[in-house]
């Protein structure tokens, strides 16, 4: 899923032009993909691996083993 805030795209419109025009790439068994984001680059993972954007592994926390999810500010 891709969400985006008002200051990434001028419209709602530009929003869904964006995410039509971008392909997803992942395998059968949905243990890996790749995603270009228009906005953030090329997203990649694998199951048990972190996710890596532009080739940089991502470090998140704010959730726990049960899908907990902490917000912070942008």
């Amino acid at each position: 899923m891709r969400a985006a805030q008002a200051d990434e795209f001028a419209a709602f419109d530009d929003f869904k032009a964006a995410m039509r025009g971008v392909a997803l790439d992942a395998d059968a068994e949905g243990r890996r993909y790749r995603f270009v984001d228009p906005v953030y680059g090329e997203l990649r993972c694998q199951w048990g691996e972190t996710l890596y954007v532009n080739d940089a592994p991502m470090q998140y926390s704010g959730f726990d083993n049960y899908g907990k999810l902490t917000m912070q500010e942008k």
